[in-house]
Protein backbone atom coordinates (compact mmCIF):
# COMPACT_ATOMS: atom_id res chain seq x y z
CA UNK A 1 0.00 0.00 0.00
CA UNK A 2 1.40 3.37 -1.02
CA UNK A 3 1.79 6.14 1.53
CA UNK A 4 0.00 9.34 0.56
CA UNK A 5 1.95 12.48 -0.28
CA UNK A 6 0.08 14.27 2.54
CA UNK A 7 1.23 11.69 5.10
CA UNK A 8 4.81 11.96 3.87
CA UNK A 9 4.66 15.76 3.97
CA UNK A 10 3.24 15.70 7.50
CA UNK A 11 6.00 13.34 8.64
CA UNK A 12 8.66 15.54 7.02
CA UNK A 13 7.26 18.67 8.71
CA UNK A 14 7.11 16.98 12.13
CA UNK A 15 10.61 15.55 11.76
CA UNK A 16 12.04 18.88 10.65
CA UNK A 17 10.45 20.58 13.66
CA UNK A 18 11.75 17.87 16.01
CA UNK A 19 15.26 18.45 14.67
CA UNK A 20 14.94 22.23 14.99
CA UNK A 21 13.67 21.96 18.58
CA UNK A 22 16.36 19.42 19.47
CA UNK A 23 19.11 21.78 18.31
CA UNK A 24 17.55 24.71 20.17
CA UNK A 25 17.17 22.71 23.40
CA UNK A 26 20.76 21.48 23.32
CA UNK A 27 22.09 24.95 22.53
CA UNK A 28 19.96 26.64 25.20
CA UNK A 29 20.63 24.03 27.90
CA UNK A 30 23.85 22.21 26.97
CA UNK A 31 24.37 19.08 29.07
CA UNK A 32 27.06 19.92 31.63
CA UNK A 33 28.99 16.69 31.13
CA UNK A 34 29.74 17.41 27.45
CA UNK A 35 32.67 19.38 26.08
CA UNK A 36 32.25 22.14 23.49
CA UNK A 37 33.64 19.73 20.89
CA UNK A 38 31.05 17.08 21.80
CA UNK A 39 28.24 19.63 21.69
CA UNK A 40 29.39 20.78 18.24
CA UNK A 41 29.35 17.16 17.04
CA UNK A 42 25.80 16.68 18.34
CA UNK A 43 24.60 19.86 16.64
CA UNK A 44 26.30 18.79 13.39
CA UNK A 45 24.61 15.39 13.72
CA UNK A 46 21.18 16.96 14.08
CA UNK A 47 21.94 19.30 11.17
CA UNK A 48 22.83 16.22 9.09
CA UNK A 49 19.50 14.64 10.13
CA UNK A 50 17.79 17.72 8.70
CA UNK A 51 19.65 17.33 5.41
CA UNK A 52 18.77 13.64 5.26
CA UNK A 53 15.07 14.41 5.84
CA UNK A 54 15.13 16.78 2.88
CA UNK A 55 16.73 14.08 0.68
CA UNK A 56 14.27 11.41 1.83
CA UNK A 57 11.39 13.82 1.30
CA UNK A 58 12.48 14.59 -2.25
CA UNK A 59 12.36 10.85 -2.99
CA UNK A 60 9.18 10.19 -0.93
CA UNK A 61 11.01 7.66 1.23
CA UNK A 62 8.63 7.40 4.18
CA UNK A 63 10.57 4.64 5.98
CA UNK A 64 13.76 6.72 5.83
CA UNK A 65 11.95 9.74 7.25
CA UNK A 66 10.53 7.64 10.10
CA UNK A 67 14.00 6.25 10.84
CA UNK A 68 15.56 9.73 10.94
CA UNK A 69 12.76 10.83 13.27
CA UNK A 70 13.52 7.86 15.54
CA UNK A 71 17.24 8.74 15.60
CA UNK A 72 16.48 12.41 16.29
CA UNK A 73 14.27 11.46 19.25
CA UNK A 74 16.60 8.87 20.80
CA UNK A 75 18.52 11.26 23.07
CA UNK A 76 15.30 12.88 24.25
CA UNK A 77 13.52 9.56 24.82
CA UNK A 78 16.40 8.09 26.79
CA UNK A 79 17.91 11.20 28.37
CA UNK A 80 16.98 13.45 31.23
CA UNK A 81 17.81 16.93 32.41
CA UNK A 82 16.94 20.50 31.55
CA UNK A 83 17.51 20.21 27.78
CA UNK A 84 15.36 17.08 27.60
CA UNK A 85 12.52 18.59 29.62
CA UNK A 86 12.69 21.80 27.58
CA UNK A 87 12.55 19.81 24.34
CA UNK A 88 9.40 17.95 25.40
CA UNK A 89 7.76 21.16 26.55
CA UNK A 90 8.53 22.85 23.22
CA UNK A 91 7.36 19.81 21.29
CA UNK A 92 4.04 19.96 23.09
CA UNK A 93 3.77 23.71 22.40
CA UNK A 94 4.42 23.02 18.72
CA UNK A 95 1.51 20.56 18.85
CA UNK A 96 3.60 17.61 17.69
CA UNK A 97 2.09 14.43 19.04
CA UNK A 98 4.98 12.22 20.11
CA UNK A 99 4.68 9.93 23.10
CA UNK A 100 7.53 10.15 25.57
CA UNK A 101 8.32 6.57 26.45
CA UNK A 102 9.62 5.80 29.92
CA UNK A 103 11.77 2.82 28.96
CA UNK A 104 13.30 2.45 32.39
CA UNK A 105 10.05 1.98 34.30
CA UNK A 106 8.66 -0.18 31.52
CA UNK A 107 11.65 -2.52 31.89
CA UNK A 108 11.52 -2.49 35.68
CA UNK A 109 7.81 -3.42 35.65
CA UNK A 110 8.35 -6.19 33.10
CA UNK A 111 11.42 -7.41 35.02
CA UNK A 112 13.03 -8.63 31.80
CA UNK A 113 15.22 -7.26 29.01
CA UNK A 114 13.61 -8.44 25.79
CA UNK A 115 15.90 -7.16 23.07
CA UNK A 116 19.44 -6.11 22.26
CA UNK A 117 18.21 -2.51 22.00
CA UNK A 118 16.84 -2.61 25.56
CA UNK A 119 20.03 -4.26 26.75
CA UNK A 120 22.19 -1.57 25.13
CA UNK A 121 20.00 1.15 26.67
CA UNK A 122 20.28 -0.27 30.21
CA UNK A 123 24.01 -0.96 29.94
CA UNK A 124 24.60 2.63 28.77
CA UNK A 125 22.20 4.22 31.25
CA UNK A 126 22.65 2.35 34.52
CA UNK A 127 25.78 4.15 35.78
CA UNK A 128 24.59 7.70 34.96
CA UNK A 129 21.19 6.90 36.48
CA UNK A 130 22.91 5.77 39.67
CA UNK A 131 25.29 8.74 39.75
CA UNK A 132 22.41 11.18 39.43
CA UNK A 133 20.28 9.30 41.98
CA UNK A 134 17.56 8.71 39.40
CA UNK A 135 17.25 5.09 40.44
CA UNK A 136 17.35 3.54 43.89
CA UNK A 137 20.06 1.05 44.93
CA UNK A 138 17.38 -1.66 44.77
CA UNK A 139 16.48 -0.71 41.21
CA UNK A 140 20.18 -0.75 40.25
CA UNK A 141 20.50 -4.29 41.64
CA UNK A 142 17.36 -5.37 39.80
CA UNK A 143 18.66 -3.90 36.54
CA UNK A 144 22.05 -5.57 37.03
CA UNK A 145 20.29 -8.91 37.56
CA UNK A 146 18.26 -8.35 34.39
CA UNK A 147 21.45 -7.57 32.46
CA UNK A 148 23.04 -10.80 33.74
CA UNK A 149 20.01 -12.89 32.76
CA UNK A 150 19.94 -11.34 29.30
CA UNK A 151 23.67 -12.01 28.81
CA UNK A 152 23.17 -15.66 29.77
CA UNK A 153 20.50 -16.04 27.08
CA UNK A 154 22.79 -14.71 24.33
Amino acid sequence: MAISKDKILSEVEDTAMIIKLAIKAIQKFPPKDLTTFQLDLIIKGYTKFGEEVAIASAHSKYKDIKQIKHFALTYFQEGHGTAVNHFWSELKSANIQIERIDKLNKLLKRNKISSQMEYDYIVDAIVPLQQENLITPEQAIKLSDMIGKFEQRK
